[in-house]
């Protein structure tokens, strides 16, 4: 087990967040710079948000603006094989079952966050996130869910770091939450794993030379199926996700529903088509199952 991770895990499940610090090795994010600036080396906006152009006519103040999302893009990408690995490394998915408590999770949300300055006032206000579950939460084992975000760049004061308020239980009038607020700031791969009662908010840059990138990934126990963001399966006819799924293993694949071998859709005709489907797929382990 990393040093820290079930001590953050615990501090997570109590204070509704915590930073892991070097959750996953420097090394592996730097190896995929290339993917990150090829990601953002065009006009790829994909409109993951549905943004439509709110607050975006006022510039001061802390408010959500919809440009605000403008630097986000939806899981998996295209040509961008070591970026679309990061979202189940070994590490991170290790930390999520640590934290929920629970060793069969979902990745129910992920896409990349790319920030620059200048491009927008990133203030909003301190919010709580009821856009991710159709139930309202109850933090315990089994019913809660992990919302991350994964440095993919190093994020200090001047770097528009997230700011959450600790402690959702502590009653604090909202005008006061400010007062408690704390930044995020981190290496890159490091980790801030926060809960949707917590009080959290988005902030501007303090430099104009800076920018930002985080890896948006949010897991849910298997069984609470509530919660949600991305629907995956629409990507069953996608290239990109055919892209991913190749040489990934079924613990990998599981993370997004698909069933691990062994399970009762798997026969001999589902086994011969999932390999059709995924030529990349190294089919084995279902076939082995059969047996």
């Amino acid at each position: 087990m990393i040093p820290g991770r079930a001590e953050a895990a615990q501090q997570w499940q109590e204070q509704g967040y915590a930073i892991v610090d070097g959750l996953i090795p420097e090394a592996d994010i730097d190896a995929a710079a290339d993917d990150i600036a090829r990601l953002y080396g065009g006009d790829t906006f994909d409109n993951y948000n549905q943004a439509k152009g709110f607050g975006d006519g006022s510039p001061e103040g802390k408010q959500f603006r919809a440009s605000q999302f403008d630097g986000m893009r939806g899981f998996p990408f295209a040509g961008c094989p070591t970026l679309n690995a990061l979202y189940v490394h070994p590490n991170l998915v290790a930390f999520a079952r640590a934290a929920l408590q629970d060793d069969d999770v979902r990745i129910y949300q992920a896409a990349a966050w790319g920030k620059w300055a200048g491009e927008i006032n990133y203030e909003q206000p301190l919010h709580q996130d009821g856009n991710h579950s159709l139930l309202p939460p109850r933090m315990e084992p089994g019913f809660w869910h992990l919302e991350t975000f994964l440095y993919l760049s190093d994020v200090d004061e001047d770097c528009a770091p997230p700011r959450l308020v600790p402690n959702p239980e502590a009653t604090v009038p909202y005008n006061e939450l400010y007062e408690h607020e704390i930044a995020a700031t981190a290496k890159r791969g490091s980790l801030l794993a926060y809960r949707s009662d917590v009080w959290h908010r988005g902030s501007d840059f303090g430099r104009d030379d800076a920018s930002r990138f985080v890896a948006v990934v949010a897991f849910r126990p298997a069984s609470a199926e509530w919660f949600g963001y991305d629907a995956f399966p629409r990507l069953g006819g996608s290239g990109h996700w055919i892209e991913f799924v190749a040489g990934k293993t079924p613990d990998d694949l599981a993370l997004f529903g698909i069933p691990r071998p062994g399970h009762l859709y798997w026969n001999a005709a589902s086994v011969e088509a999932m390999g059709a489907k995924y030529p990349g797929l190294d089919m084995q382990p279902w076939i082995d199952a059969l047996r």
